[in-house]
């Protein structure tokens, strides 16, 4: 399945077939120099981070996050993040590990999406999706991309009229063209996808995982990632538009307020939500 958001996409797969070396934003997510060890000393849970240790979760959350902010780490200086304990772990005999934190091995180790899109489309397939003009498609999209938006903490889009009818206009140029190339629209945010139709309610999910897979937090790296507008945080309206032509089919996403602003990156695209991670990674160790 092709998408023209995902120029690389098929190089990243041929690049995975031939034994080809790993793209680069992968290998700096898998690097993660910082975790959050939680340990157990006599019924109290402390949490270690960098060699500190800290009684509370919340201080050792804002400093893991202090740690991987390039930003801050440039123009703050500290001598001790807020929080920190004056005991040395190493004097405790008794001490039980509970649990390791590292948000790039959680993202990798844990993939939101298959407990999401599940949930959306099970059991409709084309024949469920296609019906009344792709209008279930076009409403499962949405849900979906609501989904992803809910476990990175920022509040779902409404869907316009008006952006649907430009959406449906961009798809049905796109499908005239028989490719998506450039939005016609450049006052909107907008995502463009084409593929074969029976494989339409993959589009966001195809984007979303590449999206965790290739973006990187510590520096906020996008390259050509144009699906972080699904997770725009200040975007608050979504238009979808479907087009069915000879087996295909062409989705546009419009957006507004236009997200994918240089330097804004850091405010709008937020990692997933503390709470999430954790209950994912404690059901994830349970099941080990």
């Amino acid at each position: 399945m092709c998408y023209s958001q995902s120029p690389s996409l098929e190089r990243k797969r041929n690049s995975e077939n031939s034994g080809g070396e790993e793209k680069k934003p992968n290998k700096l997510v898998q690097n993660d120099p910082y975790k959050v060890i939680y340990y157990l000393i006599n019924s109290r849970v402390l949490y270690e981070c960098n060699k500190r240790v800290f009684d509370k979760h919340q201080n050792v959350m804002i400093y893991y996050k202090f740690l991987h902010s390039k930003r801050k780490l440039k123009r703050m200086k500290i001598s001790e993040p807020k929080g920190v304990l004056k005991i040395n772990l190493e004097d405790f005999k008794n001490k039980f590990k509970i649990a390791e934190f590292s948000y790039s091995n959680i993202i990798r180790n844990n993939p939101f999406s298959q407990k999401i899109w599940p949930s959306i489309w099970r059991d409709c397939d084309f024949n469920c999706f296609g019906r009344n003009n792709f209008k279930i498609l076009k409403i499962g999209l949405v849900n979906e991309i609501n989904e992803y938006r809910r476990i990175h903490g920022v509040p779902k889009l409404r869907v316009s009229s008006k952006l649907n009818k430009w959406a449906l206009k961009e798809a049905i140029r796109n499908s005239k063209a028989h490719k998506t190339g450039n939005c016609g629209f450049s006052i909107f945010g907008c995502v463009r996808g084409a593929g074969p139709a029976h494989f339409g309610n993959l589009i966001v999910k195809v984007l979303y995982d590449r999206f965790l897979s290739d973006y990187t937090w510590c520096n906020h790296y996008r390259g050509p990632l144009v699906q972080t507008q699904f997770l725009w945080k200040k975007t608050t309206d979504i238009g979808v538009g479907v087009k069915f032509d000879k087996g295909l089919i062409y989705v546009v996403f419009l957006f507004l307020p236009k997200g994918n602003i240089m330097g804004k990156y850091n405010n709008n695209v937020l990692p997933i939500s503390e709470k999430v991670i954790y209950m994912y990674n404690y059901y994830a160790n349970r099941q080990e």
